[in-house]
């Protein structure tokens, strides 16, 4: 599924210490997040946006695009300066079509991904490690070979059965 948004990403510079906090501000074209860095004055972005605008924000001169980042994130961490090469990817959801094989279980981004808004992927991926992970503990008390994929089949159905809700 297309979300009909890309994600525009970098790292920024920033005038004010982002004190190791995420920030993220919802716009009328699209969530933008400041994700902090080890340095107190280094984030990386993810701006979702519709495709067209996050290819003309990419090509904008560097002083073009530090203003209107700085403008959209409302100078929340002062002026804000490109670090990097900004990159644009599209935002799709996706899912493998086996999330097992023999001897492989697919789990978090490997098996399926999502729209970054909210984390909601890094959620899946602990649900289904911890899916995977019960699933195993049956297999390893009933003595059975755990990466046969006949055995890791209960995993995938469970998993595949979660992602329609």
């Amino acid at each position: 599924m297309d979300y009909g948004h890309s994600a525009l990403v970098a790292n920024i510079s920033v005038e004010d210490h982002h004190q190791r906090v995420a920030r993220q501000v919802f716009t009328s074209q699209g969530p933008l997040a400041f994700l902090p860095m080890v340095d107190d004055n280094l984030c990386s972005i993810v701006w979702s946006t519709d495709p067209t605008r996050a290819e003309k924000l990419a090509k904008m001169s560097d002083a073009e695009f530090n203003k209107a980042l700085t403008a959209e994130f409302d100078s929340r961490l002062g002026l804000c300066q490109v670090q990097s090469e900004r990159r644009v990817f599209p935002l799709t959801m996706r899912y493998a079509r086996d999330f097992v094989t023999e001897r492989v279980a697919l789990v978090g981004d490997a098996a399926h991904t999502i729209h970054p808004l909210a984390g909601q992927g890094v959620n899946l991926g602990l649900l289904d490690a911890a899916s995977l992970a019960q699933e195993l503990l049956k297999l390893w008390n009933s003595g059975q070979d755990l990466g046969r994929k006949r055995h890791l089949r209960e995993y995938e159905r469970w998993r595949k059965a979660r992602r329609r809700k």
